[in-house]
């Protein structure tokens, strides 16, 4: 159920990518990586990542040009973060930043377990035209010890569907979009093996 969740996710956010965007971030992260299959599909792109898994599914798309940001990997999520990470973001601009997250809040942003990681998220904001935030249900009620305050008229994107629990973000200005997982699993028969390999 996860999986296909998440792929939903995916497709909802890919497809808020305009079609004159050159540069993207996609950050580390399983529901992140759904991103790509659609990112792949249009080609014509700049990637710029601090995640791994992504740049290694990447890596041999003709179409698709890679940015490694530096940095000191967490294991947890095979993403990059610290210093380097940040003094390599702040000579970048993406029109698009695509960010998961372990938590995310109307008004806090976007949470983490570690400082560096909250820190790279909030250096990733600032130089993005926009913000769209990738969030599992259970994301929205994680407690997490750092956060990354976004800039306003963020976006999220996420298979809660609780108008009770989604609220808050409208009422803060976050422009939220649900993502239906039961639509998503019934227009492709149930997520392909191309999305599954990339959990």
């Amino acid at each position: 159920v996860a999986v296909v969740a998440k792929a939903a996710i995916g497709a909802a956010a890919a497809g808020l990518l305009p079609t004159n965007a050159t540069t993207v971030f996609v950050d580390a992260g399983s529901t992140c990586a759904q991103v790509l299959p659609h990112l792949r599909a249009r080609g014509g792109l700049t990637v710029v990542t601090r995640g791994l898994e992504i740049a290694l599914a990447l890596a041999d798309e003709p179409n698709v040009d890679v940015i490694v940001v530096g940095g000191k990997v967490y294991r947890k999520s095979h993403g990059l973060a610290g210093v380097l990470t940040t003094q390599a973001l702040e000579r970048l601009y993406v029109d698009m930043a695509f960010l998961g997250c372990d938590g995310v809040h109307p008004t806090n942003g976007v949470g983490e377990p570690t400082m560096d990681e909250a820190h790279t998220k909030g250096a990733v904001a600032v130089r993005a035209g926009s913000v769209v935030v990738l969030a599992h249900a259970e994301k929205l009620t994680s407690p997490q010890a750092a956060w990354a305050p976004l800039p306003p008229g963020w976006t999220l994107v996420t298979d809660e569907a609780s108008a009770t629990v989604l609220a808050p973000y409208t009422r803060a200005g976050v422009q939220v979009i649900t993502a239906r997982p039961e639509d998503y699993s019934r227009a492709i028969g149930n997520a392909p093996t191309a999305l599954r390999a990339i959990r």
